[in-house]
């Protein structure tokens, strides 16, 4: 039997059956969902209803608008199709009108078409609670949170308090991301790894610092495959105080993937034995991209919500320099120990490696004093692993 609310169903299961309940069970818009008939028209006035509504959600709890659903006094009562003349041509408005309408960028909106006996759909807008919040309508600058009875402006003080949620999230990210790199450092590790410089990267779901999640790790015992740290051959996995550490065989090991409790990932790799001084340009590009989808499919089958933050660190790399045989490029020891790169936001569980970790490896070869990474082609921007 169909739930009888949206709300834990995956944008792409939602069916027929799904929005029919709605209307068999006469299910009243409330907090989390919004009934309408007929698609946003092309006016101003329009669009900035519509843009109000989605970031209505967006600012709250998330929910769902449903096209093409009549309703009597806010209750679902008949299906009856959104009336969209050209399904790919208004799917695509809806979409451009999200992504350009809203600041700051609003991740992860799903616009869904659910066919339904007419042949003329209906269009459900799966809109995710926000950890980028608030977000404003562009065109009138306006804020929207909303309740049981719908949406409504937020005054001055519900403004103020969202930005400093806003401002304590990042303050708590960076604070975390510190305390580990520092840890790190000086060997509070949860298996003891061999001497030199490491690499590390952190997957952070904004989630995990706005809620109090708690993911079931067991998962992770059949998980094996996306759960193996990077370069090992043998490895083993237990629980351990912050979650379930796998690491690699024997020790000292030279690697591990911790998962803690609240869906973070933290990946370290003793990429350079002490005395090496040179970075394997192509190596750490190569294994990085071949191990970041598969840490992130761990978040996603836990049932972690994106927007993720992935950071990428070195540690112990003073001195260190990038090959040059192929480059006109005079390359320069590292000047620093510690390489600490900006974050970056990734939006959705479907991305492309290369293109998300760009930035980052153009910054460790600027940091040995090139212009950009040079795995990757100049013209097209993609990932080519031109080193030898």
């Amino acid at each position: 039997m169909p739930t009888l609310s949206l709300v834990s169903v995956p944008p792409e299961s939602i069916s027929r059956a799904h929005l029919q309940a709605l209307v068999d069970n006469q299910i009243a818009e409330d907090k989390f969902i919004e009934y309408k008939l007929t698609l946003p028209g092309v006016e101003e006035k329009d669009k900035a209803e519509f843009l109000g509504d989605v970031t209505s959600f967006a600012n709250t709890a998330g929910g769902h608008i449903v096209y093409g659903m009549l309703a009597v006094d806010g209750i679902a009562k008949e299906l009856r199709g959104s009336l969209t003349k050209s399904l790919d041509s208004d799917k695509l408005r809806l979409e451009n009108l999200i992504r350009d309408g809203i600041e700051p960028r609003l991740p992860s909106v799903s616009v869904r078409p659910v066919d339904l006996e007419a042949s003329n759909p209906a269009i459900v807008i799966c809109i995710p609670r926000s950890w980028l919040a608030p977000h404003r309508v562009k065109m009138n600058s306006r804020f929207y949170g909303r309740n049981s009875a719908g949406k409504y402006p937020l005054d001055v003080a519900q403004l103020r308090e969202a930005f400093l949620l806003s401002e304590s999230t990042s303050e708590r990210i960076s604070n975390f991301r510190a305390d580990r790199l520092l840890r790190i450092s000086s060997g509070e590790t949860p298996v003891t790894l061999r001497e030199g410089a490491r690499i590390v990267l952190h997957i952070v779901p904004l989630q995990s610092f706005t809620s109090r999640s708690a993911f079931d790790l067991v998962k992770l015992r059949d998980d094996t495959d996306n759960f193996q740290p990077m370069e090992a051959i043998g490895f083993a996995s237990r629980f351990n105080f912050d979650g379930v550490v796998t690491y690699s065989c024997p020790l000292p090991s030279h690697d591990y993937v911790q998962v803690f409790r609240n869906g973070i990932v933290e990946v370290v790799d003793v990429f350079l034995s002490p005395g090496e001084r040179t970075i394997p340009s192509l190596g750490y590009e190569k294994e990085l991209l071949q191990y970041l989808p598969r840490y992130v499919k761990i978040q996603k089958n836990l049932g972690v919500e994106p927007p993720l933050f992935v950071m990428l660190s070195l540690l112990g790399v003073k001195d260190c320099i990038m090959p040059r045989t192929w480059s006109f490029e005079e390359a320069h020891p590292v000047d620093r120990d510690s390489l600490v790169i900006p974050e970056i936001l990734v939006e959705s569980f479907d991305f492309d490696a290369a293109h998300v970790m760009k930035d980052a490896f153009d910054a460790v070869w600027n940091a040995a004093g090139f212009p950009r990474s040079m795995n990757y082609d100049e013209k097209s921007g993609k990932w080519v692993g031109k080193q030898a």
